[in-house]
C-alpha cells in the first residue's frame, strides 16, 4: 500500500460501518427467531388438532364396528 492509501484508511472511521452492520444483523436474527418460534407454535397447535380429530374418527370407527354384526 502506498502512503496515500494508508492515510485514507486512517481517516475512515470503521465504526460507522460496523455498528449499523451489527444492529441490522441483530434485528434480522431476532426477527427470524420470532418467526421460527411462531411457526413451530402454529404447527404444534395444528398437529394437536389433527391428532384429536384422528382419535375421534378412530373411536367412532371402533364403536361402529362393535355395533355392526359380522
Amino acid at each position: 500500500m502506498n502512503e496515500k492509501n494508508i492515510k485514507l484508511f486512517k481517516q475512515i472511521n470503521i465504526w460507522v460501518y460496523i455498528i449499523p452492520f451489527f444492529l441490522i444483523t441483530a434485528l434480522f436474527s431476532l426477527r427470524t427467531y420470532n418467526a421460527v418460534e411462531q411457526k413451530i407454535t402454529d404447527s404444534y397447535e395444528h398437529f394437536t388438532e389433527d391428532a384429536a380429530d384422528a382419535a375421534r374418527n378412530y373411536s367412532y370407527t371402533l364403536k361402529k364396528a362393535k355395533l355392526t354384526p359380522l
